[in-house]
């Protein structure tokens, strides 16, 4: 709001302290501050490059410092195994097990009460688009589900929510604004 770098870089940042897959969500909103904001609170592309790199390493520097799993064991022990011994073997995934995975969660979702709600507060948004034409809050909104589809891609676990807060808190924030 207040186009601050700064506040930008510690807010991500925090973030992704808190959980490192909320980088998901930091890295869709700078693509949106990058190329879909309004003219005034556009982020450079330099400066959004910069950005980028800074949470990305930060990343890549608490997975190596607190020496967390991979995506990998984290999807083999949450979906497949969940006894596995990640310090005892190595983990390969194939594609039947990541769509068994997936299209597990898929029937899951389509009966989540809260997911019902977000879905039918953002289309009565998206009606109210059309009279309003506010165009940075639609490109905000479809940023949030796009966050929500990566993170429920890369980790199909509909029986924990905490994973999707952060796309949840902007699908509301921008079906209200819309």
């Amino acid at each position: 709001r207040n186009q601050s770098l700064i506040g930008l870089m510690i807010g991500s940042s925090l973030a992704i302290f808190t959980r490192p897959d909320a980088l998901i969500t930091v890295l869709g909103l700078i693509v949106y501050f990058s190329f879909f904001a309004r003219a005034a609170r556009v982020l450079a592309l330099p400066r959004a490059a910069a950005i980028a790199l800074v949470v990305i390493g930060l990343y890549a520097a608490l997975r190596h410092t607190l020496g967390s799993m991979g995506w990998e064991t984290l999807f083999y022990r949450g979906f497949i195994n969940d006894n596995f011994d990640f310090t005892a073997a190595s983990v390969t995934i194939t594609w039947e097990q990541y769509w068994r995975a997936l299209s597990w969660g898929l029937s899951k979702i389509a009966m989540n009460p809260r997911l019902i709600v977000l879905a039918l507060l953002s289309m009565a948004a998206l009606l109210c688009y059309r009279i309003h034409q506010q165009r940075e809050w639609l490109w905000f909104l479809l940023m949030g589900w796009g966050t929500f589809a990566v993170r429920f891609a890369l980790f199909p676990n509909w029986g924990d929510e905490r994973y999707h807060y952060f796309s949840y808190l902007i699908i509301i924030m921008a079906s209200l604004e819309l």
